[in-house]
């Protein structure tokens, strides 16, 4: 029970960085076509 509650917050974080990763690159790509 305790492994699939650190795999569940391991999961959470990954899905939080990707989200993370995806709002920067999707900043990035709109600062470029402004400039």
């Amino acid at each position: 029970m305790h492994v699939v509650e650190n795999s569940f917050i391991f999961l959470q974080k990954v899905v939080n960085f990707a989200n993370f990763y995806s709002l920067v690159t999707y900043d990035k790509s709109i600062i470029k076509s402004y400039f």
